[in-house]
């Protein structure tokens, strides 16, 4: 968040910082939901893990990955269809929600790759696994970000900015693959 305050300051001032905080106080309603279906997943994957039900918990972690696609997508669209709306609801300035329709939009993207990095991430954690845990945790939090922002800010300017965060979770989501195929495939799962 200060990397993405510091940069938007400079690059937009305060104007790029009022969307950003529109996009914030937005997105964590959808971010509520997401952590919210991860954590639900720690108690059961818990128990199965325990109990040695691995083909089980196969099935929980891809029943959880469905589930945490299928109501991103459907979060995303309501905040899409509605994004206008959902703007006004913070910003008053006609030029500002003109802007930040377009940066929820695609910002949000992100939350769809978000959703199933948090899910392996929880998942993980709930099977012990808390070296793998973090590493997808920083992945999607810190990582990639750092990168990107910088990078994309420095060729699209604004847009850079609202893209630099789908890009970041894709790439994440990516890390979060690979490290929970290897976890698994290291511990007979």
């Amino acid at each position: 968040m200060w990397l993405y305050n510091q940069i938007l300051k400079d690059i937009g001032g305060e104007s790029a910082l009022a969307i950003y905080s529109a996009i914030l106080y937005a997105g964590f309603n959808f971010f509520t939901i997401m952590i919210a279906l991860a954590e639900s997943i720690q108690p059961i994957a818990s128990f199965n893990y325990g109990m040695r039900l691995f083909n089980r918990l196969r099935e929980i972690l891809r029943f959880y990955i469905y589930v945490a696609l299928g109501l991103s997508c459907v979060l995303y669209m309501l905040f899409f269809v509605f994004s206008d709306f959902v703007v006004s609801l913070y910003l008053k300035d006609l030029e500002l929600k003109a802007q930040s329709g377009v940066a929820l939009n695609i910002y949000f993207i992100g939350y769809v790759f978000l959703s199933v990095n948090l899910i392996i991430a929880f998942y993980l954690q709930a099977l012990q696994q808390a070296l793998a845990s973090f590493v997808v945790t920083i992945a999607y939090t810190l990582a990639f970000i750092v990168v990107l922002l910088p990078l994309m800010t420095h060729y699209y300017g604004i847009m850079g900015a609202w893209i630099a965060y789908p890009i970041s979770q894709c790439c994440a989501l990516c890390v979060s693959v690979v490290v929970l195929y290897y976890t698994t495939k290291r511990s007979g799962q």
